[in-house]
């Protein structure tokens, strides 16, 4: 029998973590780059590449640059360039989205993780700086998505399966989040990430971000795009350890270690763990020592164990 955290009222964590990106907020923080991301548009390509101009390298540079990524592939979607892999409409969202659009008509931003606390999971909520403005909970104690067009709403579940609204169902695999954009005339769009989405009345889950063709993968993997990089080295991942060429695979993953993002570099760990190939023992132990983001340093640290294992 599966087990399904719903949201409801269950014990809630809200934290700092960053919607665009996994750096914990430093409270008190008071410089420069400190300043200048909490005066940043989220929501607009110039101002994050403005500021990714002044801090290319900075503490906040790699939630910058995955925020201008998501904005970019949602304008695409918009634009009709880029065909969305799932749309769950307005009305599959049902009642409780009707009320949400009352309490946060605006574009904004949030996330909805499971937590692992003693004697099992609870749900927290993340958001970039300056949106707790925004916070609005709703009669279930849930924080609402912000509703207006353009808002992204995340997800991370490591692996198990939680109910989002009305009965849809969302189940990332671990270490990863899934990212989704209101749009107007369409509904809570996909942008990116890896797991399952399964819809009210339906047997089978919409599989997201797993399959791919591998020659893609590889060359996407040196794209300027954040997220083309880490949907293809998710989707390396699983394509090579279902018997590709893990070796080829393999040797393209370990360069991926020292990715500029560290989401990138955390997806690569992740599927270097996935594929097996004993040959990134060394690059993985090497890559940990001297990772800073905790959440990259986590992902390598645990496919060096599985490859020890």
């Amino acid at each position: 029998m599966r087990t399904i955290l719903r949201i409801g009222l269950s014990a809630v964590v809200v934290t700092g973590l960053l919607l665009f990106g996994h750096s914990p907020c430093a409270a008190g923080e008071d410089n420069a780059e400190e300043a200048a991301y909490r005066a940043t548009d989220y929501f607009s390509v110039e101002s994050l590449q403005s500021f990714l101009n002044r801090f290319p390298n900075g503490r906040y540079a790699d939630n910058a640059d995955l925020g201008l990524a998501l904005l970019k592939r949602l304008a695409l979607i918009k634009g009709g360039k880029v065909k969305p892999a799932l749309v769950i409409p307005f009305e599959v969202l049902g009642p409780r989205w009707e009320g949400w659009k009352k309490r946060v008509p605006e574009r904004g931003c949030v996330g909805y993780f499971l937590h692992r606390v003693e004697g099992g999971w609870t749900m927290g909520f993340f958001a970039p700086i300056g949106f707790p403005k925004s916070v609005s909970f709703d009669e279930y104690a849930t924080l609402c998505s912000a509703t207006g067009d353009g808002s992204i709403v995340g997800f991370q579940t490591e692996g198990r399966e939680f109910e989002y609204l009305n009965g849809i169902v969302m189940r990332c695999s671990a270490n990863n989040i899934m990212y989704f954009a209101v749009v107007g005339d369409l509904g809570l769009v996909y942008l990116h990430g890896q797991g399952d989405v399964r819809l009210p009345k339906m047997d089978k889950p919409h599989r997201l971000g797993y399959d791919s063709n591998d020659a893609d993968s590889l060359r996407l993997l040196r794209s300027e795009d954040q997220l083309d990089r880490a949907g293809a080295a998710q989707a390396l991942g699983w394509t090579a350890a279902r018997g590709t060429d893990k070796d080829r695979i393999a040797s393209a993953l370990i360069a991926v270690l020292a990715n500029r993002a560290a989401g990138v570099r955390r997806d690569a760990a992740d599927a270097l763990g996935r594929i097996g190939a004993r040959a990134a023992l060394e690059p993985l132990k090497q890559a940990a020592a001297k990772e800073q983001d905790e959440w990259a340093k986590a992902a390598m640290q645990e496919a060096a164990r599985k490859l020890e294992g």
